[in-house]
């Protein structure tokens, strides 16, 4: 909870991974919406690490579905227990946190005012066909578990639902990503603009961790005028 701020908007921030977990430690992101007199929501949903095996495995074919949910019940909970504003949420997620915002965005379209993806993933189907061929652990992590049959990942693909989306999205990616490819943003900014509200933001020599300074200004810049704006 931000400072002397009543009644503060609600960032509710999943975390990436899914294989992570957030912690009662320094996040830039979080200070940063503090900071700007937000309250923050992290989840550690179904398949986050450090609960035990169960809990881990219980995320596996959930993308999309139960993991979702359990974002949606953490919700629920702090509008009823938490002096926070009740119209006033927008979703923001990085990596995996992105994929669940966006998922968010054409599942559950107006209870936020707003959905923020940073080197999220858009189209699974997409994601699992580029990994592949790069063979890497995003990839394998994606078929596993998410679901045996590749043509139900477009059910839970935000790129397959574009007309459902009614909020504004802002969608921010660096060209050096190799965890997930800057495409996921690029081509659901092709396909979305003119349809919805959506904004993108392609960082170039930015990799998936935003470990550059220029990136990483530009985001925080990014995200201040995107939710100033809808918050």
């Amino acid at each position: 909870m931000p400072d002397n701020v009543q009644n503060p908007p609600l960032i509710v921030f999943p975390h990436g991974g899914p294989h992570a977990r957030d912690y009662k430690y320094f996040d830039p992101f979080v200070q940063f919406f503090a900071a700007k007199g937000y309250a923050v929501l992290q989840v550690n949903f179904r398949g986050s690490k450090g609960f035990g095996n169960p809990y881990e495995t219980a995320g596996y074919y959930e993308w999309g579905k139960r993991m979702q949910r359990d974002v949606d019940d953490a919700m629920d909970y702090v509008l009823t227990h938490f002096p926070v504003a009740k119209d006033k949420a927008c979703m923001v997620g990085a990596s995996y946190g992105g994929y669940v915002a966006l998922t968010e965005a054409f599942q559950q379209p107006k209870r936020y005012k707003c959905y923020v993806s940073i080197a999220g993933i858009s189209d699974l189907q997409a994601d699992i066909a580029h990994e592949k061929k790069m063979q890497l652990y995003v990839g394998n992590i994606i078929k596993e578990e998410t679901s045996a049959e590749l043509t139900a990942l477009g059910d839970v693909s935000a790129i397959n639902h574009i007309s459902k989306i009614t909020a504004p999205i802002l969608l921010i990616h660096g060209t050096k990503d190799t965890q997930v490819n800057y495409h996921q943003s690029a081509d659901f900014y092709d396909k979305a603009r003119g349809k919805i509200d959506v904004q993108y933001i392609e960082l170039e020599d930015t990799t998936h961790y935003l470990d550059d300074s220029a990136g990483r200004k530009a985001t925080f810049k990014a995200l201040d005028e995107f939710l100033s704006k809808y918050l």
